[in-house]
């Protein structure tokens, strides 16, 4: 705003109708108030009651007490004064600029972006020009994106979705899951599709609480984050999952899911998936030993023991022309170089003793500073033992492995 510009912008008893009018032309609001004492209002166009729910003029100028302090929120009025009278000395041209809140007249928050102009007039001493845009939904959406975007880098699938209108928007899709996801839909009928296909069958109930939507809005007042951990069928098999709901506002959340095996495996990981596997054995790799999680029903009674001398225990009932890749997970050093990009290794093999295939997985549990693992926990667990008709073994074998609760018999 230059000189010329600004010395023609004053007001007076002849220019303040002139002003009005153009006022009314602009697209957001617009208000003039003095710049001293109680700050009142000397004129405003007619956005301005609309941008705070009041449906008259008489209303908007009850409801802000006539004066600049009751338009920007209590909250911010302090440090938003000194902002102004700050960039007003610094700057040549008496402009500053902005954002607060303001409290409309139903209770709710919206943000107003300012741009204000400092003149003296006359008529009404110092004064400033206020130009201000609702800016609420922007920030808002800045607000959700930035939040969408740290789970974004570090989930699989991501939607926004609102709980109550029961709607959600897919930001983020998982193109290994064989699901025909639409971009917008109702969320019930997604995650019930979702559940019913994907979850690991004695999770599914569990899965239906922890996605009802009356029950996470009811959550939700008390809880800006819900965390649910459960397995689904991957290749197959199950593999333990993880749900995040984060709160963006009272109706939205962000809803997040992802594979936990590919992150680092920890105590509260197995913890999770414990009735998945029938042997779970932490192994530190630096010391050579092993203790016991849950131990297998084929192996002998194993506490802690040296590592190289308990894996040959794992290798007997393993079928010959598996044992030459087994020999290797006895070398520590090749399970550090196995471990050195990923965190999980797995290996199948054919059990005599379980009459099955069984699946070995390997995850990090910690890393040195060059990262190298230093510790790892392995997982055994039958390759089909979520499916009956695969499992060829007795029922007292199947009492004592204890995998399968829940699931009836034929």
């Amino acid at each position: 705003m230059n000189s010329a510009f600004s010395e023609n912008l004053v007001i007076n008893e002849e220019t303040l109708p002139v002003v009005s009018r153009l006022a009314e032309c602009i697209p957001g609001g617009f208000f003039i108030y003095r710049a001293d004492g109680d700050e009142e209002l000397i004129y405003f166009n007619s956005r301005m009651p609309v941008l705070f729910g009041c449906g008259s003029d008489e209303e908007f100028r009850a409801h802000v007490g006539n004066s600049f302090k009751g338009i920007v929120h209590p909250d911010d009025l302090k440090i938003c004064e000194k902002n102004i009278e700050e960039q007003i000395e610094k700057s040549e041209e008496n402009l500053d600029h902005v954002k607060y809140r303001i409290i409309r007249r139903d209770g709710s928050i919206g943000i107003l972006d300012d741009y204000g102009y400092f003149s003296h007039s006359e008529s009404f001493g110092d004064v400033y020009y206020v130009f201000v845009e609702d800016i609420t939904e922007q920030i808002e959406e800045e607000k959700y994106s930035a939040i969408a975007q740290k789970y974004i880098e570090k989930y699989e699938s991501v939607f926004i979705v609102d709980l109550k209108e029961d709607s959600f928007s897919l930001i983020k899709r998982n193109d290994k899951l064989n699901m025909n996801i639409p971009e917008q839909g109702a969320f019930s009928s997604m995650i019930s599709v979702y559940i019913d296909n994907f979850v690991y069958a004695p999770d599914r109930e569990g899965m239906k609480t922890a996605t009802d939507r009356r029950l996470l809005l009811n959550r939700l007042k008390n809880e800006d984050t819900i965390t649910v951990k459960f397995n689904f069928i991957s290749k197959g098999y199950p593999s333990a999952g993880k749900m995040k709901i984060a709160k963006l506002n009272d109706n939205e959340v962000i809803a997040a899911f992802r594979d936990i095996d590919n992150e680092t495996m920890n105590e509260a990981i197995v913890e999770a998936v414990f009735d998945d596997y029938f042997g779970i054995y932490y192994v530190d790799l630096e010391n050579d030993s092993i203790r016991v999680v849950k131990n297998s029903v084929y192996y002998s009674d194993l506490k802690v023991a040296p590592y190289k001398e308990a894996f040959d225990e794992f290798t007997a009932g393993i079928e010959e022309s598996f044992k030459e890749h087994m020999k290797n997970y006895r070398d520590v050093n090749w399970l550090k170089n196995s471990l050195k990009n990923t965190n999980k290794i797995e290996f199948s093999y054919y059990s005599s003793y379980a009459e099955s295939w069984v699946r070995l997985e390997s995850y990090v549990l910690n890393r040195d500073k060059e990262g190298i693992a230093v510790s790892i926990v392995h997982c055994f667990a039958l390759a089909n033992a979520y499916q009956l008709e695969n499992i060829r073994l007795n029922e007292q074998t199947l009492r004592q492995m204890n995998i399968i609760k829940g699931l009836s018999e034929d």
